[in-house]
């Protein structure tokens, strides 16, 4: 499992308030735990160095991720009792509703069985931890990722980023005019990708450019490589070449 390390270059600030929203949600209120400028973190696994990720900027919300995470289960306990009194019980779903609405959808939680009020729970206590162990990086985005022996293999620059850290596939998503250059003269365009420390595999669902080392260009919807560009797979793809064949 991946322990990222953190240099925070410049100082740290601690606050109880917390939340933000990328792809997937996040939470509800706009101020992080812990910012710090000009930052590195370092990933390994097994003691080798996998990728070394920089910004300008980087923001977490471990600590109001935690206090949310207690909070909702509080309150979808109080519905899953079946002894909890009526007015307990309401004053729990208007909570629910009022600031955890996108854990549920369109479930309606007073007539939601016990095996539904379970299932939303589960699903959202795997949202609040992977946002309990997710860095957000929004500025100037620099990553350089490396082979199982640490050898250089590329080099990608984003707008932002998320890192994802402590889990058991741990991965970075990088947003935002992406660019991906390899060692071996291969260049990728695309908005968004993820990248994962495992097998090192990246893998978009957007319109991808792909410069080769021969300057063709390739095109496509979908794609998936290993991180030095070298065995790659498009779906939908079409392509030109500058080449002449006799």
């Amino acid at each position: 499992m991946i322990r990222p390390l953190i240099i925070l270059t410049l100082i740290v600030f601690i606050s109880g308030c917390s939340e933000n929203n990328q792809k997937e949600t996040l939470l509800s209120s706009s101020i992080p735990d812990q910012e710090s400028w000009n930052s590195t973190i370092f990933m390994t696994r097994e003691g080798k160095k996998r990728a070394v990720i920089r910004s300008g900027h980087l923001s977490n919300y471990e600590s109001k991720a935690k206090d949310e995470k207690r909070e909702f289960n509080k309150l979808i306990s109080t519905l899953i009792r079946t002894n909890a009194p009526p007015i307990e019980k309401e004053e729990a779903i208007e909570e629910l509703r009022g600031k955890y609405s996108d854990y549920f959808g369109e479930v309606d939680l007073r007539i939601a069985s016990l095996k539904e009020l379970s299932e939303i729970q589960k699903t959202a206590n795997s949202k609040f931890k992977k946002i309990i162990n997710t860095s957000i990086l929004d500025e100037k985005v620099e990553a350089d990722f490396y082979s199982t022996e640490e050898r250089h293999m590329s080099n990608l620059k984003s707008e932002m980023a998320y890192v994802y850290g402590d889990t058991k596939k741990d991965s970075m998503l990088a947003i935002g005019n992406v660019v991906v250059v390899s060692d071996s003269g291969v260049t990728l365009f695309t908005d968004s990708l993820m990248w994962n420390s495992i097998d090192s595999l990246i893998t978009t669902d957007d319109t991808v450019m792909f410069i080769t080392e021969n300057n063709d260009t390739l095109k496509g919807v979908g794609f998936q490589s290993n991180a030095d560009l070298t065995h790659y797979k498009f779906y939908d793809a079409s392509g030109v070449t500058d080449r002449t064949y006799e």
